[in-house]
């Protein structure tokens, strides 16, 4: 990100979430998500959409139970070691590694936003709020306005410690009528990589994929 006070905001909050990571998580809420709505295939409304992730994860039964039983969404794939969950843009398979001391002293985490219909953030605050409990920013606050992004966005974990935005951008044109559910989780817009070296990893995917920084890097994001 640029060094807008915006864009530092972002980072800085995200960073703090990350860090939360390493204390106590609040207790996961076993609360089964409504079902009783289809998942409804629709191209996508967003210049940026993932279509699919490829993710590392401790315990892959413990991904499918939250993305199926908390969030709703439909197990595509499962072969014990993997899992592949699906928005209606977007197929995340959750790749299950062993705890190795030597190599992997923490577990693999990343953070992923899902675009919601933009004019839903309230609705879905409170539907994901029943099912997860949200992370808050130092002002005490569920929901974060990013204005140079144009979206309102809220964060929460889950099971592997993956820091979950569901973002409403303003600038899309996907806003929905029908009451917030499942179906209502799009795509995945964003992908963030936890690495030892940002400026060596942004280095290596300018030569290796040919993309360049949406804006001037900093040390730390």
């Amino acid at each position: 990100m640029g060094a807008t006070p915006e864009s530092r905001s972002r980072r800085e909050f995200i960073s703090t979430a990350a860090l939360a990571l390493f204390a106590a998580h609040a207790p996961w809420l076993r609360r089964t998500a409504r079902a009783d709505e289809p998942m409804i295939e629709q191209p996508s409304p967003s210049p940026i959409r993932l279509a699919g992730l490829r993710l590392l994860a401790r315990d892959a039964t413990a991904q499918r139970d939250f993305y199926e039983k908390i969030l709703g969404l439909p197990v595509t794939a499962d072969s014990g070691e993997s899992v592949t969950v699906r928005s209606n843009g977007t197929a995340i398979t959750f790749v299950e590694v062993p705890l190795d001391p030597g190599v992997n002293r923490l577990d693999p985490y990343y953070h992923f936003a899902f675009n919601i219909p933009e004019n839903q953030v309230n609705e879905a605050l409170d539907w994901t709020r029943a099912r997860v409990p949200i992370i808050k920013n130092a002002e005490g606050n569920e929901i974060v306005f990013f204005e140079s992004w144009n979206a309102h966005a809220f964060y929460f974990f889950d099971p592997a410690g993956n820091i979950v935005e569901f973002i409403a951008r303003h600038t899309l044109t996907n806003a929905s009528t029908r009451p917030f559910g499942p179906a209502s989780i799009l795509e995945a817009s964003e992908i963030g990589l936890v690495v030892q070296d940002v400026a060596a990893a942004t280095r290596q995917i300018e030569r290796d994929l040919g993309a360049t920084p949406y804006r001037p890097p900093s040390p730390e994001f």
